[in-house]
């Protein structure tokens, strides 16, 4: 069965700008990891302004974006480290169990249908502390900096940027 090749026009009448067309889905590469340092790095750069900018109208437009991007970059490393998981001791993976049920096994439809980090976090502690206990002790330190991140999308503006007070004649 031949699959029609879709090509993405978007940059392909600017000179000098084709680079920027993107290869995104499941076509080989480039893989999770990619995708998830995309993000984290647009967050930095988007952060990076924020941060330089004189305007408070200015930090208030970019704090969702930045906001998004670091959420849905820790998303797509949590998938992506889950998946890694699976290459060590079993290729299997469980949510961990409430006291007296059984495991239940992760299947990629509940891996794609979620996007909270909270729940990814979860099965990723859980797979992680049961192949190697070393584990336990780095995700307790990591739980600081995910933690707060699965509370709440506006949780950027409160616990990184921290802006000092501006005032409106700036503006």
């Amino acid at each position: 069965m031949n699959k029609t090749r879709i090509e993405n026009n978007t940059f392909r009448n600017l000179p000098g700008f084709t680079q920027f067309n993107a290869c995104v889905g499941n076509n080989g590469n480039p893989g999770m990891a990619y995708y998830a340092r995309g993000f984290m790095d647009a967050a930095l750069e988007l952060g990076a302004v924020a941060l330089q900018s004189e305007s408070v109208i200015r930090l208030d437009e970019l704090v969702y974006p930045i906001s998004f991007n670091v959420r849905h970059g820790l998303e797509v490393w949590l998938k992506h480290f889950l998946h890694k998981l699976s290459f060590i001791r079993s290729k299997d993976l469980y949510a961990q169990p409430e006291p007296g049920e059984a495991k239940i096994r992760l299947s990629d439809d509940m891996m794609v249908r979620t996007h909270d980090i909270k729940i990814f976090w979860a099965w990723f502690r859980f797979n992680s502390e049961q192949r190697d206990g070393r584990f336990l002790k780095i995700n307790e330190q990591l739980d600081e900096y995910v933690l707060p991140i699965t509370l709440n999308a506006l949780w950027l503006s409160f616990v990184l940027l921290k802006p000092e007070p501006r005032t409106t004649d700036k503006l």
